[in-house]
């Protein structure tokens, strides 16, 4: 069979001159079909699974990495005075005033119904004037979160860089009730500042935000998202954040698909809203040091008239390398093969991009039946995530291998029906964190992020370093906290799962994450 995907070599779009030292891509884009060869005369529709994998570059020294042109903007409203949460979030904004470099800028921005630039733009020369800023901040009035954010903009837009990083990183505990109230209105807004080089990180707090409106600014934002359970969590996260940013490998980038004739209509398939990007750019933010993501695309071809090599389009990825500062641009070409041979179309089936499918399609039920059970609507909730394990049960039985990724989904749509029943006659704070838990999986499973749900030997990342400190506290890993699944962390896994009645296989599924109050 010829080979399907074509990949060529970063094409550089700078006018300056380029070093002629071989280096690697920032971010390696790959892609497969779910159906590789298709029947001529046939009208079909095929998915690509598209995979972003970033550079895993060493830690870089402070002179080293990007500059950091940062607006902490924090929720000051009435509500932050509850449980300590102003008191959490001023230690943890202090702890970001120490972990950033004199040549790094921060300004500090507060809201409530009012806005106020607390401290504006500029160098890191004088930390104790900052810390007494935020010392100063006291909770009081309503949430406007759109005036929060436009302030932060002004600062970090008064010294962009095009060699930096522009980030304004927002937190609140609340539900807008000033300013832009509407997803969509926040959506435009904050999609604007990012189309002028500011990107948003959205931070929620506790059981009373609105997820679905922090989620959309982090989405149009093209920054995180990170829902914080409780007060305690927020250094941690300020810290994850802060990483993320010194470790980024590339910014700003976009995919655009370029389409073939063939081609009737390109739609990214994802959890949240299948988005059409036959004529428009995908927003894909930054990446981080070894961060890997996934994207599907569907792709509707109109009938084939001939057998042979089809030329479906060109997947473009534009993005700012973070160490040169210039703009690279990787190109894969899609194709299929056309035949008479229904028999041979049916079985060149690619299993993984099946499987990446209807974990897409159980992810959009999960997300269905938590806004369902957010409305009271209970039964349906439930009912809707069985059918959700129904669909992943009959796509299991018809693969050739039994797939990890399917039979660990099974088990995350069990924990979640658990969790709904428990949560049925709970108070209502406890409801909408489960549900904000249940959003916020959903949320980074939409960009292809895998560790939320099952994690094992040789994985990577944050969510690892979450199941180093657990079992730390558990008394039975005494490693290093580096986010890296090794065999003294699996071993140190296997040991819980035998104290606690767990299948002991040493993988964090959702079972041993719940049980470890990690899900």
């Amino acid at each position: 069979m010829r080979t399907l995907f074509k990949l060529f070599s970063s094409i550089i779009l700078a006018t300056v001159a380029v070093s002629s030292t071989a280096q690697a891509n920032a971010i390696e884009l790959s892609a497969k079909l779910d159906h590789p060869v298709i029947v001529r005369g046939e009208s079909t529709s095929v998915y690509a699974l598209l995979r972003f994998d970033a550079l895993d570059a060493p830690e870089r020294e402070e002179g080293e990495r990007p500059p950091l042109n940062i607006s902490l903007v924090m929720d000051r409203s009435g509500s932050m005075g509850d449980a300590g949460k102003l008191t959490y979030a001023q230690k943890a904004a202090k702890d970001l005033v120490d972990r950033l470099s004199d040549d790094d800028r921060l300004s500090l921005v507060s809201y409530s119904d009012t806005v106020t630039v607390d401290h504006r733009s500029d160098h890191l020369r004088n930390r104790s004037l900052i810390k007494k800023k935020i010392n100063r901040l006291f909770p009081d009035g309503w949430t406007n979160v759109s005036g929060g954010l436009d302030a932060g903009y002004s600062e970090v837009s008064r010294h962009l860089t095009s060699g930096g990083i522009n980030r304004i990183l927002l937190l609140s505990d609340g539900i807008a009730n000033r300013g832009i109230e509407t997803e969509s209105g926040i959506r435009k807004f904050a999609a604007d500042m990012r189309s002028k080089g500011v990107t948003i990180t959205a931070l929620g707090l506790g059981a009373d935000y609105n997820e679905d409106y922090m989620t959309t600014i982090a989405k149009a934002g093209a920054g995180n998202y990170y829902f914080i359970e409780s007060p305690a969590q927020m250094a941690y996260i300020f810290d994850r954040e802060i990483r993320t940013l010194f470790s980024t490998v590339a910014r700003d980038a976009e995919l655009r698909f370029v389409p073939s004739e063939i081609i009737q209509s390109a739609r990214i398939t994802s959890v949240e809203k299948e988005q059409d990007v036959k004529v428009s750019v995908l927003p894909l933010g930054d990446f981080h040091s070894g961060e890997n993501r996934g994207i599907l695309l569907r792709l509707d071809i109109d009938a084939p008239l001939h057998t042979g090599n089809l030329n479906l389009g060109t997947l473009q990825l534009s993005y700012v390398d973070a160490q040169t500062s210039l703009r690279s641009l990787e190109e894969v070409s899609l194709t299929v093969d056309v035949t008479s041979d229904r028999n041979l179309a049916k079985t060149s089936i690619n299993e993984d991009v099946i499987v990446e499918n209807s974990l897409i399609q159980a992810g959009k039920r999960q997300r269905k039946a938590a806004d369902l059970f957010q409305q009271g609507e209970y039964a349906q909730a439930k009912k809707i995530l069985k059918e959700a394990k129904s669909g992943l049960l009959s796509v299991s039985s018809s693969l050739r291998e039994e797939n990890d990724l399917l039979n660990n989904q099974v088990e995350a749509l069990d924990v979640e029906e658990e969790q709904y029943d428990a949560a049925e006659a709970a108070p209502a704070p406890a409801q909408s964190l489960i549900v904000k838990g249940v959003k916020n999986r959903a949320y980074q499973s939409s960009k292809g992020q895998k560790n939320i749900y099952l994690m094992k030997p040789g994985a990577k990342g944050f969510e690892v370093e979450n199941l180093q400190r657990a079992l730390k506290a558990q008394n039975l890993y005494d490693g290093d906290v580096d986010g890296e699944f090794d065999d003294d962390l699996g071993s140190a896994l296997k040991d819980y799962q035998n104290k606690e009645g767990l299948k002991a296989d040493g993988v964090a599924g959702p079972r041993t994450l719940k049980s470890l109050g990690l899900y």
